[in-house]
C-alpha cells in the first residue's frame, strides 16, 4: 500500500499543479469565466495543498531513511576496517 501511496502521490501533485496553473492562465485571459474563485478551483487548490504535503513529507521521510541506511554502512565499512588493521600494543594477533 506504501509503495502504491508513493508512485500515486507525485503524479497527483503534477495533475493538480498543472490545472491550477491552467486555471490561473485562463482566468488571466478571461476574468469572466472566475476559473480562480470558482468551487472546483476551491478543492483544486485544496487538494494540491494536501498531496503536496503529503509528498514532501514522504520525500523527507526518505531522505532521513537513506541518510540513516549511510550512516549504517559506513559504520559497517569502518569497523571492517579496524578489525582488519593489526593492534599496535597487541602485535601478536
Amino acid at each position: 500500500m506504501k509503495r502504491l501511496i508513493t508512485r500515486i502521490l507525485p503524479h497527483a501533485v503534477i495533475v493538480l499543479s498543472l490545472m491550477t496553473l491552467t486555471f490561473f492562465g485562463i482566468d488571466r485571459f478571461n476574468p469572466i469565466m472566475a476559473f480562480m474563485t470558482s468551487e472546483l478551483s476551491k478543492w483544486v487548490f485544496a487538494l494540491l495543498a494536501v498531496t503536496g504535503f503529503a509528498a514532501a513529507v514522504l520525500l523527507i521521510g526518505m531522505q532521513w531513511s537513506e541518510d540513516d541506511r549511510k550512516a549504517k554502512r559506513a559504520l559497517r565499512h569502518h569497523s571492517a576496517a579496524d578489525s582488519e588493521l593489526p593492534d599496535p600494543l597487541h602485535p601478536e594477533k
